[in-house]
């Protein structure tokens, strides 16, 4: 439910809040001789598990419009993400592997995970200038994480597997503006900055490393887009368009250790066609145009790597009714 409240003609109050409940069943299909088999229990086939998570989401919002094209607003909120099921008895399979002198083994592995919750603040400003033709908004970001979701793959049970990380904070800030330059031409480029930090957890990473005031995996520290888009009269009813999107994503560490880095990477997309106001459009488009080899993803330390797709390109029609 929400409830928006004018405390005066130009500031409103929202206040907001969600209840979300998850009940998840899990039955073991697999053969018993595909499951770890250790002397204490760890699930066997046709087992059952079960498991409910459930979080109560406020969201208070306070808007303050000085004029009629500006908005400056601030939002405390909070989020939740379900947990749910590991392989089942891969906790008791990696605590049995490092006791009998097994190296390389991930800490903090269960048979399932619990639920990621976060709390923020927001500070922001919106507006619409130039009688709407530029659009300039910006924001200030903190937010605290508690049980955040982080990857490992358990090589000796090939589990893909997710940990928890007891409590971290992201503080961040961003920025994007849209300009209608001329009727033709259009610009419009984002950039944002982000910090940050592990500051609590129940396990130690791999190698005895203490991940605590390491960055949280999969958080580039900053990003930037740029798009360009031209627009012209052809003949009749129809223009043709071209436009080039360009984004930069800064360095980004893969696992809690942060082992490694992906150096900063750029991607340039391309696009162009024809397009009629009777609702067809023909256009040509290029994907990662200069062809970078880049990894998308990597899963550390077992060294598994995804790669992001290479050059393509294509040919669309499209027709809106």
């Amino acid at each position: 439910g929400q409830l928006n409240y004018d405390l005066r003609e130009n500031l409103e109050l929202s206040l907001a809040l969600r209840y979300d409940r998850d009940e998840r069943e899990l039955t073991i299909k697999a053969p018993d001789e595909f499951l770890p088999v250790f002397p204490f229990p760890s699930g066997r086939s046709g087992d059952v598990r079960e498991r409910s998570f459930d979080s109560v989401q406020p969201k208070i919002t306070l808007s303050w419009h000085p004029r009629d094209e500006w908005t400056l607003y601030g939002t405390y909120a909070e989020g939740f993400r379900s947990g749910g099921f590991n392989l089942s008895g891969v906790s008791a399979g990696v605590a049995t592997l490092i006791a009998a002198g097994v190296p390389g083994l991930p800490l903090g592995v269960q048979d399932s995970f619990d639920q990621e919750d976060t709390k923020g603040i927001e500070l922001g400003f919106k507006s619409a200038l130039l009688d709407g033709s530029l659009r300039f908004d910006t924001a200030l970001f903190y937010t605290e994480v508690d049980n955040a979701f982080t990857f490992v793959f358990v090589a000796p049970f090939t589990a893909q597997t997710t940990r928890n990380i007891k409590a971290a904070e992201i503080v961040g800030a961003e920025a994007s503006v849209a300009w209608l330059a001329t009727e033709r031409v259009t610009l419009d480029a984002a950039g944002g900055l982000l910090d940050s930090g592990i500051t609590e957890s129940d396990w130690i990473g791999a190698g005895g490393i203490s991940i605590i005031g390491n960055e949280l995996p999969q958080n580039p520290d900053s990003t930037f887009n740029l798009g360009v888009g031209y627009r012209a009269p052809l003949s009749g009813t129809r223009e043709w368009f071209a436009r080039l999107d360009y984004q930069r994503l800064g360095e980004v560490y893969w696992e809690p250790e942060n082992f490694v880095a992906r150096d900063p990477l750029g991607l340039l997309d391309l696009r162009g066609g024809i397009v009629s106001e009777t609702g067809w459009e023909l256009a040509a488009w290029i994907k990662n145009a200069t062809d970078e080899d880049w990894i998308s993803e990597e899963a550390n330390p077992n060294g598994i790597v995804y790669y992001g797709n290479p050059r393509q390109y294509g040919v669309e029609v499209t027709y809106r009714f």
